[in-house]
């Protein structure tokens, strides 16, 4: 089954780089699908707060994570948040809203995919 919200093209480089093992990429989804979550509401209050420096570390270390784990959506869009907080543009709360619908819809596609087919 391909599924739209994540890249298996990515699971497979995740999956070479932690030298082939299933097991170990099962681990690391494991880790990503709990971390998700936290570091969406980490961005949704660190915006409530105004604190853009935590807004802006929380944003790159979260594009990352997607990154690897093919979630582009959500790796785009806090690229882009951390892009704008860097550059001291305002931050609405629909550029938060949008990233916590995507982690979300990336979180039970990834959670959904058959790693053995990876």
């Amino acid at each position: 089954m391909m599924n739209s919200q994540i890249s298996k093209l990515a699971l497979r480089r995740l999956l070479g780089a932690i030298g082939g093992d299933s097991d170990d990429l099962e681990e690391l989804r494991e880790d990503y699908l709990g971390i998700a979550p936290i570091l969406a509401q980490r961005l949704a209050f660190a915006h409530a707060q105004g604190d853009r420096e935590t807004l802006k570390i929380t944003a790159h270390e979260f594009k990352s994570n997607a990154r690897d784990f093919g979630a582009d959506a959500v790796a785009d869009l806090c690229e882009a948040l951390e892009r704008n907080t860097a550059a001291g543009t305002e931050i609405d709360q629909n550029a938060i809203d949008d990233i916590l619908r995507a982690e979300e819809e990336a979180r039970v596609s990834l959670a959904n995919i058959d790693l053995s087919d990876v």
